[in-house]
């Protein structure tokens, strides 16, 4: 088991990736078809992908994971340190 208390290759929920990873802040890095990607050192997480998901949300140049479900709806992906830990 890892440092972040997954195993190896291990599948997370949405939820559960929130829960563990909601309060970790990102900064923006871009958008493309209606995607939203944020990042920081470690983690980087897609959201969005429906643009009636998007279409009234606010995006800041910093959010925190569960800001960025909040405003963007569904988180798509999330890489740990190069690993996939979340894929929808």
């Amino acid at each position: 088991m890892s440092q972040d208390g997954l195993e190896k290759g291990g599948a997370m929920t949405e939820q559960e990736f929130i829960q563990q990873y909601g309060d970790w802040k990102l900064g923006f890095r871009g958008y493309y078809k209606y995607i939203f990607t944020f990042a920081n050192e470690n983690l980087e997480v897609s959201a969005g992908g429906d643009k009636d998901d998007i279409y009234r949300c606010s995006i800041k140049p910093t959010m925190t994971v569960r800001g960025l479900s909040d405003q963007a709806g569904t988180i798509r992906r999330a890489e740990l340190n190069g690993e996939v830990i979340f894929d929808d």
